[in-house]
């Protein structure tokens, strides 16, 4: 698991102390307070109530400074996913919750924060700018700027450097949104074809592919129609690639020949059922 060090630059880090300490010595204070709130008379109770929301409002505050209107929580949420431990502090938090037992959202927040995955997952998954990229960062983090026609061939450079970029691209083919974008850059990213990747890709292709409408004899449609529906730019790259590389992709390649002499001809329909023949069966 990568450690905060790897994936944070100084900056970030100094500021993780500083916003981590400041939380912690609030929470000390409050935990202070909220166990004193009826230990005095009338006049001192109400002075230890006054204090404790202020207590309250300061780290409401404090959620505000690192970016997160929900408080506190969404305060630790955004240091923990930008790489800073804050395992003190979601320590003194659930101490705090386990008082109320009406909050359970919070509890199961803090709880997932303990993860040892959530820490830096901001970074590694989805960082807002391109410069917050490490080694460490998945393959889908580098693609997310490979659209930005200014950064999209260092962010593809970046990807195909990754030694953890087949098993990211893998996990991107089981996610509906993500899958899309892998199969647009696959033919640039220098992928392992493994059994796993093989299998995640061919299964989303034959789903895309199976989702095109194929038309009656009496509904002539145009060749130009087939390619648009069928994303063609991006699925016939994708399928020879895997062709090319020795995965098993022959009932996608029959399945999209089907389904071009459904549609109407066109001078360019011959040479692509041509290159998928020669796909097909190869040793």
């Amino acid at each position: 698991m990568p450690t905060a060090a790897a994936i944070a630059s100084p900056a970030v880090l100094v500021v993780c102390a500083v916003l981590g300490g400041l939380a912690l010595l609030i929470w000390a204070y409050e935990l202070r307070l909220l166990a004193n709130l009826t230990g005095s008379d009338a006049a001192g109770n109400g002075m230890t109530q006054g204090f404790a929301a202020l207590a309250l409002l300061l780290l409401w505050l404090h959620g505000m400074i690192a970016g997160d209107v929900d408080g506190a929580v969404g305060a630790m949420a955004w240091l923990v996913g930008y790489g800073c431990s804050c395992d003190r502090e979601i320590s003194a938090r659930e101490a705090v919750v386990r008082r109320y037992p009406d909050v359970g959202w919070d509890a199961h927040r803090l709880a997932e924060l303990h993860d040892p995955q959530a820490l830096g997952r901001i970074l590694r998954e989805a960082p807002a700018r391109f410069s917050m990229l490490t080694p460490a960062a998945h393959l889908k983090a580098w693609l997310s700027f490979a659209d930005d026609t200014a950064l999209r061939d260092r962010a593809l450079a970046g990807g195909r450097s990754l030694d953890h970029r087949t098993a990211d691209a893998v996990e991107m083919l089981d996610d509906e949104f993500a899958a899309g974008t892998l199969l647009r850059y696959l033919p640039e990213l220098d992928l392992e074809p493994t059994p796993a990747l093989c299998a995640a890709a061919s299964r989303v292709l034959r789903g895309d592919i199976e989702r095109v409408y194929r038309p009656a004899p009496d509904d002539p449609r145009s060749y130009a129609e087939f390619m648009d529906r069928l994303r063609g730019e991006t699925i016939l790259p994708a399928l020879a690639l895997l062709a090319r590389h020795g995965c098993d992709v022959d009932a996608e390649l029959g399945a999209v020949a089907s389904l071009a002499l459904a549609y109407q001809d066109d001078p360019a329909r011959a040479p692509m059922l041509s290159g998928l023949a020669e796909l097909r069966h190869r040793p």
